[in-house]
């Protein structure tokens, strides 16, 4: 194995006490990154949820690929927030004492938004 072996695998993500070992690709991160970028300064549009929604369940394929669509956005309409930021944890654009006031601000611009 090469050096870099060790970052082949598996993130866990817990969300309510259930642990999720996903697998995202670079491509993925990369465009949450551009979507989280376009969206800062506005806030999230419709059509940006839809695109993250899309990549969320991707991503949570890795885990279940038996999943269905209903199923994913079933968990998304419930813990959509929550694992976007507990994905940013894992990606390391945030700690895990930052995601309250993260919530707090996605919260707040959603509700400017509507």
């Amino acid at each position: 194995m090469s050096r870099f072996g060790k970052y082949l695998g598996y993130m866990s993500v817990e969300l309510d006490g259930e642990l999720f070992e996903i697998k995202p690709t670079l491509r993925q991160k990369q465009q949450l990154m551009a979507i989280q970028q376009k969206s800062s300064k506005t806030g999230m549009t419709q059509e940006q949820w839809s695109e993250l929604h899309k990549i969320f369940k991707d991503i949570l394929r890795t885990c279940d690929p038996e999943a269905t669509d209903e199923e994913l956005e079933a968990f998304l309409l419930k813990y959509d927030t929550e694992f976007m930021l507990k994905l940013y944890v894992a990606f390391g654009w945030a700690k895990e004492s930052d995601l309250t006031s993260l919530k707090d601000k996605l919260t707040e611009k959603a509700l400017e938004n509507n």
